[in-house]
């Protein structure tokens, strides 16, 4: 049909999400955080062409005790076409809350006004 499908907008939305957590260390080891969507939420704005590129950025909005939230918006040619706000629960391990050094990193792409 042209377009991008909203299942296609979720895929690509948790590609990037997978991609940003992995970068930050400590999610993609067999002895790392491990973490499950307990909210997602994708907002639709434009219509996407399909096949055209699309760019995603990503940026922690929370972090908390054993939680944190992402927010990534979805551009095309040049202009927003969707957002997509994710939270994240650790569930391993079970015990604590973030380790000291995942939150840094965690602080360290926050989406901060400014």
């Amino acid at each position: 049909m042209g377009h991008i499908n909203n299942v296609a907008f979720a895929a690509l939305f948790e590609d990037a999400r997978v991609r940003f957590n992995r970068a930050l260390g400590r999610m993609d080891r067999a002895d790392g955080l491990r973490a499950v969507v307990a909210r997602n939420e994708v907002n639709y704005l434009a219509e996407g062409s399909y096949p055209d590129d699309v760019e995603i950025a990503t940026g922690v909005t929370r972090i908390g005790n054993r939680s944190w939230d992402v927010a990534a918006v979805m551009h095309q040619h040049g202009r927003a076409i969707a957002t997509c706000d994710t939270t994240l629960v650790m569930t391993h391990p079970a015990q604590g809350g973030i380790p000291a050094d995942f939150r840094a990193r965690l602080d360290e792409v926050m989406v901060r006004a400014g």
